[in-house]
């Protein structure tokens, strides 16, 4: 049975979050529109830096991405012992066992002041570290013969764009930490500001304008750190706004204990991994796609990039739900789990349902986007059909991730996802991309890797979590 009021409680937390997945690919989008005006070459430079840097990236966002689960745990233990202290204030339980509530409550509030720095104390290595290593990558491209034009572009432009991973990993746990909080609305404040300021500061530093010196395609990297540190002092005030109020913070320590790393870093690090596996899958695929004609490759590109921005939907429900079932893990409400589990589902099926329509009734115009070529176009309309059914099931099983997420289950999805991608994608696509199926052949191993994948992490979710949560429901 479907409750519309918890499918709008889900949405409602989740339509936020949607909004800021799209709103942040659209920020890429704009940097490349605005550097393809100035010419190719500047566009296909800053592509190779986008592309040799997104592992770090993704790689960062995968290892804070677990921190909504922990703040949302943290608030469902809190409002679970406030429940039991006002029980036993009430007579129902001894003077002793609600001081000892009280005290758990106090700790599990300190949780969220911990969990923020630990989180803070990781971004800041870890984003200074990415403005040392990323020079350092395009180096290594040099030495794989990619184009000295592209090249010598792309290191223009990383003279700004170095700079935006310091900002970028502290405002991730910035979000992640709000996002855990549900103040997601002003996550959205921060993109609805950052999109026009992106454009302002990219079109000012690209030509000169107002007394500012003309740096071409290294403003857009300025502008992009620009960006991101506009982004983080909005969150950061919100932030201390937010924890300031708790009567707790003057007795936490500025040294958080080794659990809060630990916990971060064993449940992060695989999400990290897996993340960039999956970007590395493609990366290997567009590779197979560029063996064959250049309209086969440029179709390719063109899904895959659809592929990319339509799945920040499915995602987007995904990470609501990691708070919500992170909230229900920490109260112990584990027949409420279930219920919001089924329910998220039915909104990733729901949403995916109506992209698939419009991929099938829109193909053309949207292909039309991207190039006019009718070869192009017509190679990647015959790719729609099963690139849908690859959009519904790759959904599905990030849901599924993400479920398993707020339950700080995290390697176990890792593992599964390096099977299915790499074990048995990859060695498909080899051999299927040489038979008649050609570039159709990746798509099919595509949907073949992650239809297993949905299957094996839905098994995980019902053995490992489900079935658990019955029994202790029945005791």
């Amino acid at each position: 049975m479907i409750d519309t009021n918890l499918l709008r409680r889900i949405l409602k937390l989740a339509f936020p979050i949607i909004l800021i997945q799209i709103s942040v690919a659209s920020l890429t989008v704009i940097d490349s529109i605005m550097a393809g005006a100035m010419s190719v070459e500047k566009l296909g430079g800053m592509a190779l830096v986008i592309a040799i840097t997104n592992p770090v990236v993704l790689g960062m966002a995968g290892l804070f991405m677990v921190l909504s689960g922990f703040i949302g745990q943290c608030a469902g233990a809190v409002s679970q012992k406030s429940e039991i202290e006002k029980s036993g204030s009430e007579g129902l339980l001894s003077n002793t066992r609600t001081r000892a509530e009280s005290d758990s409550i106090t700790q599990s509030s300190q949780s969220f002041s911990y969990y923020l720095l630990t989180g803070i104390y990781l971004a800041l290595p870890l984003g200074i570290s990415a403005c040392f290593v990323a020079p350092f990558l395009l180096e290594g491209a040099e030495q794989v013969g990619v184009n000295k034009q592209l090249l010598s572009v792309a290191k223009v432009y990383m003279e700004g764009y170095k700079y935006s991973f310091v900002p970028l990993a502290l405002f991730l746990v910035m979000r992640f930490f709000l996002e855990g909080m549900k103040k997601v609305s002003v996550l959205m404040l921060t993109f609805v500001l950052g999109i026009p300021l992106n454009i302002g500061a990219n079109y000012v530093l690209m030509y000169g304008k107002f007394g500012f010196p003309e740096l071409g395609i290294a403003g857009i990297g300025y502008a992009t750190t620009l960006v991101w540190c506009t982004n983080l002092s909005v969150l950061s005030f919100v932030v201390f706004r937010e924890i300031k109020s708790h009567s707790y913070l003057a007795r936490i320590s500025l040294r958080p204990p080794i659990e809060y790393f630990a916990n971060i870093i064993k449940t992060g690090l695989p999400v990290s991994i897996m993340l960039v596996l999956e970007v590395g899958l493609f990366s290997v695929l567009g590779l197979l796609s560029s063996r064959l004609e250049p309209a086969d490759a440029a179709a390719h590109q063109i899904v895959v990039n659809l592929a990319t921005f339509l799945l920040n939907i499915p995602l987007g429900v995904g990470m609501a739900l990691t708070v919500v079932v992170g909230f229900h893990f920490g109260a112990k409400q584990f027949q409420e789990i279930k219920i919001c589990a089924f329910h998220g589902l039915v909104l990733v099926i729901f949403f995916q349902g109506i992209v698939g329509t419009a991929l099938i009734f829109f193909s053309r115009a949207l292909v039309g986007l991207y190039s006019s070529d009718i070869v192009v176009v017509d190679t990647a309309i015959g790719l729609f059909g099963i690139a849908t059914l690859y959009f519904l099931v790759d959904a599905i099983q990030l849901y599924f991730t993400a479920v398993m997420r707020g339950m700080n289950d995290s390697l176990a999805p890792m593992l599964i996802n390096l099977f299915c991608c790499w074990v048995l994608g990859v060695p498909l696509a080899l051999y299927l991309v040489n038979t008649s199926l050609a570039l159709k052949g990746l798509w099919v191993a595509l949907l073949v890797s992650f239809t297993l994948s949905a299957v094996l992490m839905l098994v995980r979710l019902l053995s490992r979590h489900f079935a658990p949560m019955n029994k202790a429901v029945l005791t």
